[in-house]
């Protein structure tokens, strides 16, 4: 969908691929979203931090047939443009929100034409110490599924995989995104790896999707395929790490993505829809460009992020208020050799 957007919008589309693939790299196995430390929500069970100190995460191999469902806010749209600013509304949001294959979109008739840039972020609540409660009612979501190299499309232009990560992203107005990551393990490190994606989507007025194929290239020589490490075990408080970077192309549009370093800051229950799980506190922070930002996640064991939240780019405050990519897990299905 991003790459198929031209002229002045091509930016922006290679930004928002940039983003689809931040969101989905670290969840191999994977309204308003508010959550509070040491604060009981309304109709919520009060839940007694007995997580155990010294809580380690080891590695584990993505089970084929296990799935997950996460609530996002719709982040997509970004119809106020706190994101990018308001230069491209009614072209970029109308056309994200109205895509249809049965008739144009007629811009300047677009009610987020030209519209203030008033706020729609999202206010957070949150600490260092858990437990963390979590709550996300919208209907918007991000699936995906663990599936078998031969259930993949393109698994032919990366031999290296082993295995795809089927997603879905669901947005307003029926807009939706889709495709897989191909990706490959490395027990012996310890280790994940992603060599590349697929992103799929109608642009405006199309009436069949257009598919792009991303591929991750070395940075010095923007040529020779690598894979990307996208995280390593084991991890407990204190453990570091950096996604390194990568130039991305699709032959048509490429970027460079600057990866990010992380630290596990603590250690904590996580109440989500999902259940109740132990889980590491991550703080990831962007490196280089000048998008720079602040993200947390929660990790738990044989599931992977259960929750996360990115600041707005450039927020330079580590425990920031307000946030723009929101994800709760809401649903868990086990795979094949998986425990649900």
């Amino acid at each position: 969908m991003e790459g198929a957007l031209k002229g002045k919008r091509g930016k922006r589309a290679v930004t928002l691929a940039a983003s689809v693939a931040l969101l989905t790299v670290l969840a191999l196995t994977l309204s308003v979203t508010v959550w509070a430390e040491e604060r009981q929500p309304v109709g919520e069970k009060q839940v007694t931090q007995q997580t155990a100190k010294g809580l380690t995460i080891d590695y584990w191999e993505p089970q084929v047939g296990s799935k997950q469902v996460v609530c996002i806010n719709d982040w997509q749209n970004d119809i106020h443009g706190d994101l990018f600013g308001t230069s491209q509304l009614g072209y970029w949001d109308a056309a994200a929100l109205y895509a249809s294959s049965v008739s144009p979109v007629n811009y300047a008739a677009s009610h987020y034409y030209g519209v203030a840039a008033l706020s729609a972020l999202n206010p957070v609540y949150f600490g260092l110490q858990g437990p963390w409660y979590f709550n996300m009612t919208t209907p918007y979501q991000y699936v995906e599924e663990v599936v078998d190299i031969s259930e993949a499309p393109e698994a032919a232009e990366f031999p290296e995989a082993t295995y795809a990560v089927r997603y879905l992203y669901v947005f307003s107005g029926g807009h939706r995104l889709w495709g897989h990551h191909y990706c490959s393990n490395d027990a012996a490190e310890k280790a994940w790896k992603d060599w590349g994606y697929t992103l799929e989507g109608y642009s405006v007025a199309d009436e069949r999707p257009v598919k792009f194929v991303y591929r991750y290239l070395s940075p010095s020589d923007k040529k020779t395929p690598v894979a990307r490490t996208v995280m390593s075990f084991p991890v407990s408080v204190g453990s570091t790490g950096v996604l390194d970077a990568v130039y991305v192309s699709s032959g048509k549009y490429s970027y460079m993505d600057h990866g990010f370093s992380w630290e596990a800051v603590a250690e904590g229950k996580a109440v989500t829809p999902a259940g109740v799980f132990d889980t590491l506190l991550i703080r990831r922070l962007e490196s280089g460009g000048s998008e720079e930002g602040v993200e947390y996640v929660w990790l738990a064991q044989d599931l992977g992020h259960v929750a996360s939240a990115s600041s707005l780019p450039g927020e330079p405050h580590q425990e920031f208020g307000e946030a723009t990519y929101l994800s709760v897990l809401k649903e868990v299905v086990s795979g094949k050799e998986g425990k649900e």
